[in-house]
């Protein structure tokens, strides 16, 4: 997921990572503050029994967070690469 086009989330099956909130996104004013700190930690849900995305599994399930942030970091460099050649 990205928002203005900055990368903010990643959907893997039924797990979804969020890692970054955009000044731009949707969050609220102090959940904005508190990313731009380093003081939330990221958000990983399973949609698959939690649609709403009530309760963040980051802390119960790090290695599978870990994978998804790499991926997405992998991700995030693959588009900058892209986008030097324009």
């Amino acid at each position: 997921y990205n928002v203005q086009g900055k990368p903010v989330a990643l959907r893997v099956d039924n797990w979804k990572l969020i890692f970054d909130v955009p000044v731009g996104g949707t969050a609220e004013s102090h959940e904005k503050q508190r990313y731009a700190n380093g003081l939330s930690e990221p958000e990983l849900y399973d949609l698959g029994s939690d649609i709403g995305e009530r309760q963040n599994l980051y802390s119960q399930a790090p290695e599978r967070a870990a994978a998804m942030k790499a991926r997405a970091d992998e991700w995030i460099r693959a588009i900058a690469a892209g986008f030097s050649n324009l």
